[in-house]
């Protein structure tokens, strides 16, 4: 799996070491599952801003704002969590659903990652006008008449 917002490393430099190996203790199918909830957790991401933002959403770690990351991590912590069939802890799910909250006001425009959004799309109705009038009838033998 690429990494598309975030590092392994940042990911751990972010949530902290110790907190990330309660969840997923350091053993050897750890790592997978970590990489697995942060890849949900960009999908996520991605899902809910790439309506606003389209191709100029980041595609490395390196272009992506700090901000971004850490609502990332902290969705890769709650997927993480939840993905163990246990209870969740209620922080984690506040955490999770604060950082929703705030994906999807970034892509309703009410909040902001400071990216260049897609043009505006013209969402205006097409006005028509159209008169009808007897030279108006390209045809004859009355077949217009109701036009």
């Amino acid at each position: 799996m690429a990494d598309r917002y975030l590092t392994y490393a940042e990911l751990l430099d972010i949530l902290g070491k110790d907190r990330l190996e309660r969840l997923a203790p350091a053993k050897p199918g750890a790592r997978p599952a970590i990489m697995r909830a942060k890849s949900q957790a960009e999908g996520l991401a991605t899902s809910w801003l790439n309506g606003r933002y389209g191709d100029q959403l980041p595609t490395t770690p390196t272009e992506t704002p700090q901000v971004l990351k850490e609502q990332i991590a902290e969705v890769t912590i709650y997927k993480l969590a939840s993905a163990t069939g246990d209870v969740v802890a209620p922080e984690l799910k506040e955490r999770f659903d604060a950082a929703v909250a705030w994906l999807r006001s970034v892509g309703s425009g009410s909040a902001d990652l400071g990216l260049e959004s897609r043009p505006a799309v013209d969402q205006s109705t097409p006005q028509i006008l159209a008169n009808k009038s007897r030279r108006d009838l390209v045809f004859g033998n009355g077949g217009l008449e109701d036009w």
